[in-house]
């Protein structure tokens, strides 16, 4: 290559790697709310099927059934919302200059909270008096209730390992993580909140 003719510089190594850290971050932030999204559509849906069986009925709920307790499910919500209020300090957290310092403590407890919530709604499903085969209501409480269950249970293992990164360093440089895990958990904090009025509070 002659003199008059010289190669243009490419940007530095270092600005590289922080476009390559930016589009990461922007790629699974974004993920997980196309996902949380569909998610959305698809609690709607049942919703809808709820709400469609609720104007063509005469009675509502069904004469003769139990009323769902509301000890434990009152109590899981309550643990459900003292966890969302701990992901909200945690995603605080990831702004302050010197993260993850202060991030394991609010994390940790997020985590126990979804655990005991995942619990009581499993113990909530076993104590209704009722079958999945006993009529509409019966069968969208335990269809609902399951896939509360399921959330909750993958919203566990999600944020324990995000601890267990954050334990190990992995997270000193990555926010991403810790800012898609606080989607998907608030999804499930306000999903449980909708359940617990239609199905529980509602019937009463």
């Amino acid at each position: 290559m002659s003199a008059d003719n010289p190669v243009a510089p490419g940007p530095p190594a270092a600005e590289l790697v922080d476009q390559h850290a930016v589009a990461s971050a922007s790629s699974t932030v974004t993920g997980m709310t196309l996902f949380v999204a569909s998610e959305a559509v698809f609690f709607a849906a049942f919703l809808g099927i709820y709400a469609t069986s609720y104007t063509a009925a005469t009675n509502w709920p069904p004469p003769g059934m139990p009323a769902p307790s509301l000890g434990v499910p009152t109590a899981g919500l309550i643990v459900l919302l003292l966890s969302g209020v701990a992901m909200t300090r945690c995603v605080r957290r990831i702004h302050h200059p010197d993260y993850p310092h202060g991030l394991a403590p609010w994390l940790a407890v997020t985590v126990g909270g979804s655990v005991v919530f995942a619990v009581l709604v499993a113990v909530s499903m076993t104590g209704t008096g009722f079958g999945i085969g006993d009529g509409i209501y019966q069968s969208l409480f335990y269809v609902m209730t399951g896939l509360e269950l399921a959330h909750g249970i993958g919203g566990a293992v999600l944020l324990g390992l995000l601890l267990v990164r954050l334990r190990t360093g992995e997270l000193g440089l990555r926010r991403d993580p810790i800012q898609a895990a606080a989607i998907y958990w608030f999804f499930v904090v306000v999903l449980g909140v909708v359940l617990y009025a239609v199905l529980d509070l509602a019937v009463q």
